[in-house]
């Protein structure tokens, strides 16, 4: 059997992002005295409830409130982009099972036991249970169960219920965004921390036959003519549809429509309304009745309705289609730039992969989001002769060339630490060739003209200074023989000199060709000049000012050399601001780099990272949704090379791990191409604007001749003259027209010399 990975995600609040949830914080959260301030809150509520002090609808109004306050987990899924939809749901294998109506707390714990001991009866207790709890209400229990082999969450609910003996629960616990709130730990009857965190665990197995009972299906399609029965169950207090926080059906359906073809028409109603009610079924927990108050009906008899809503909802369909996730994208777009999301500076996960944090946490947490970004080029300056596999299926290197943007006196070095210790091995290889490479030169310096010389040692010297000649840095790359070479320049404008004579306004072809691994090198006539041929493969880190920055890159805006590096933006602190405190690194700090650095020295050839692909696949899909609604060409065309730089940096993290996958890298590498864009955006965005429309001009000539009327004056003539730009001197105006009468295409209309003659076309 395939193992699979369990996990599920914590929210601080209901409209915080969803992050993957840690033994530390699940046992930190139940043991939280707000968690216990807010559920004995509600407790004391459902006294006054009962000693007939205040309404019942009273208690379910304190209660949705209050509860509004407590942390929540997503038991049944992890969502890879923080936001709580099926489209971005990891199924963690896990299931709740809800009982409510229980007379009192005393109640639900006592049934609680009694479950535990049928469980253990029947030898699933330790091996399918991961936790049971009093809701925070009281009125209520939730067991929190591995889902067996092959069932669907509804199934293995109903294969649960048959093992308790239990007819009634709560059958809305579909959906993979279903919320748990939290509880205090006097509230846990049952915990089973090696189910609940287990982070690889074989598949939980029941006989095939037992199975079969219940992936039946809970309602089968209803035909056309099926008489529907009446839906009585009044919708909670605190319901609402399973769409992302802040997204309602109202925001999806227009995108939902254009993406359909437009809306439904007289003739097609039934059938897009159909699908419809079949695409949303899932988010609105199958539940009839709150579908029909929240779907269009376009005209359609309330009796049509009612039959279309459930012939959908019989279907059972967990899995929307491809247009409604589509259209739930867009709408989060939207909603992103409404709210003004999308120019604000992305923040980075709280939660790195494991190297990240390595090289971040004894960086000022003002800096490490600069940190994070800027360590990859030297990090993937290790790899030799390593290729990844792009979803065009097009072989990468992972070239990797940053630009540091921020102003002067505002902390540019903070990246100088770690890039210094990731580079240690390199720079003492290459300290050592330099002393070979000085050791010949003072060779032949010294020898006499009879004297045989060795031949110049063809040594490998990665680590380039930022003064290195195009010369040298030809010579250099030739003899790496497929290594990366690497700087590190405190201004953009040094690279200028690797490039030579014709870089002197900016090195724009040395980074294409060193992005696309192209042919470089120099052929010189002299046999003194270094003549090299060679693919480039060159990774760089470099400083400079916004101002610079936009001046440097003047003439490169649509040439695609933007696209091929990453920017960050480093903020100006308040003024005023404390200096920030960086860490010690030492001797322990080496220690704990070093595996990662060796398994990156380690690799070769073609590595394959599906987790990667996948990933890659959606941010590409909400980097659409972004531009669809935006309909920015700027942002798009950026984007195409920012999410290939971005899956080159997660498969440098992935070889860096010894080519294990961590959940972690999803966030941040999202967050990484996000933040690059945006830096890209904010330094570049309104120039590159302006010359994709001076691109995409292109002239049209206009006739003076026919922009004229059939009979035009003198006068009118003059100012068609001035509106195409032309030399309105007399003599020039007339000499043409003495040429247009000499050709016969116009006539004078009258005999009279005169500033107000007319004329008439002939021609």
């Amino acid at each position: 059997m395939n193992e699979k990975f369990l996990t599920f995600d914590i929210l601080s609040g209901l409209s915080s992002p969803a992050e993957r949830c840690s033994i530390e914080q699940f046992n930190a959260t139940v043991d939280s005295a707000a968690v216990k301030r807010i559920t004995n809150s509600i407790a004391e509520d459902y006294k006054l409830m009962e000693a007939g002090k205040i309404t019942n609808e009273e208690f379910t109004k304190r209660k949705t409130e209050k509860k509004k306050g407590l942390p929540a987990f997503t038991f049944q899924a992890h969502f890879v982009d923080g936001k709580r939809h099926n489209d971005s749901a990891e199924p963690s294998n896990l299931a709740i099972f809800d009982v409510d109506n229980c007379a009192n707390r005393e109640a639900a714990e006592e049934a609680q036991r009694k479950h535990q001991a049928q469980l253990q009866s029947l030898g699933l207790l330790d091996e399918a249970i991961a936790l049971m709890h009093t809701t925070p209400s009281g009125k209520g229990y939730r067991i929190v169960f591995r889902m067996p082999e092959g069932l669907n969450i509804p199934q293995a609910q109903r294969w649960l219920a048959s093992k308790l003996g239990i007819k009634e629960f709560d059958t809305s616990c579909k959906d993979y965004a279903r919320l748990s709130f939290a509880v205090p730990r006097e509230y846990i009857t049952y915990l089973n921390e090696n189910v609940l965190f287990s982070e690889s665990i074989r598949p939980f197995s029941i006989p095939a036959e037992e199975a079969a009972l219940f992936r039946k299906e809970e309602l089968p399609k209803a035909p056309a003519e099926a008489v529907i029965p009446e839906q009585t169950a009044a919708l909670p207090t605190d319901w609402k549809a399973g769409f992302p926080e802040g997204i309602t059906l109202a925001d999806i359906l227009p995108h939902y429509w254009t993406l359909a073809g437009g809306e439904p028409q007289v003739g097609e109603r039934n059938q897009k309304l159909f699908q419809l009610a079949k695409d949303a079924a899932v988010y609105f927990e199958f539940h009839e009745e709150a579908m029909r108050l929240h779907l269009p009906t376009y005209g359609l008899e309330e009796a049509e309705m009612k039959q279309l809503i459930h012939s959908a909802c019989s279907y059972r369909n967990y899995f929307s289609s491809k247009r409604f996730k589509r259209a739930i994208g867009i709408a989060e777009a939207q909603r992103e730039m409404e709210k003004g999301d999308a120019t604000r500076l992305p923040q980075m996960p709280k939660r790195l992969p494991q190297l990240i944090w390595l090289l971040v946490q004894k960086t000022p947490k003002e800096y490490r989001p600069i940190v994070a970004h800027a360590v990859f080029p030297a990090l993937a300056t290790h790899l030799w002769k390593v290729y990844f596999r792009y979803i065009d299926n097009v072989w990468h290197e992972a070239t990797l060339m940053n630009v540091l943007v921020g102003s002067f006196s505002q902390g540019k070095s903070c990246i100088d630490k770690p890039i210094q210790y990731i580079m240690e091995d390199i720079t003492k290889r290459d300290q050592e060739n330099y002393l070979q490479l000085r050791e010949w030169i003072n060779t032949k310096k010294n020898s006499n003209l009879f004297e045989k010389i060795p031949p110049k040692p063809e040594l490998c010297i990665q680590k380039i200074l930022s003064n290195c000649t195009s010369a040298e840095f030809n010579n250099l790359g030739e003899n790496a023989q497929g290594r990366f070479l690497y700087t590190k320049v405190n201004e953009i404008g040094l690279l200028n000199g690797l490039q030579g004579v014709d870089g002197k306004s900016g090195a724009y072809e040395l980074i294409k060709a060193a992005f696309d691994n192209a042919e470089w090198g120099q052929h010189r006539a002299s046999e003194e000049a270094v003549n090299a041929k060679f693919n480039l493969h060159f990774n760089f880190n470099a400083s400079t000012t916004p101002g610079k920055a936009k001046q440097y890159f003047k003439n490169a805006l649509t040439d695609g050399t933007l696209s091929r590096l990453t920017f960050t933006w480093l903020d100006n602190q308040p003024i005023g601001a404390p200096m920030p405190q960086y860490g010690e690194y030492d001797e322990k700090y080496c220690a704990k780099l070093k595996p990662y650095i060796d398994n990156l020295n380690r690799a070769r050839g073609k590595i394959e990272c599906k987790e990667a692909i996948a990933l890659v696949q959606v941010i590409s899909e909400k980097i659409k949704d972004r531009t669809i609604y935006t309909q920015d060409r700027v942002y798009d065309d950026l984007s195409h090379r920012a999410v290939v730089i971005g899956y080159l940096m997660a498969c440098v993290l992935y070889v860096a791990n010894g080519c294990k996958w961590e959940k972690e890298i999803e966030d941040f590498i999202a967050w990484a191409v996000d933040y690059d864009l945006y830096a890209k955006m904010q330094l570049f965005g309104d120039a590159i604007r302006r010359e994709m429309q001076l691109d995409a001009t292109r002239y049209t000539p206009v006739s003076l001749f026919d922009s004229l009327n059939p009979t035009f004056t003198y006068e009118e003539y003059c100012q068609a003259r001035r509106k195409q730009g032309l030399d309105n001197s007399e003599k020039a105006a007339k000499d043409l027209l003495r040429q247009w009468t000499h050709r016969k295409k116009i006539e004078r209309c009258d005999s009279v010399t005169s500033d107000t003659d007319s004329y008439r076309k002939i021609a």
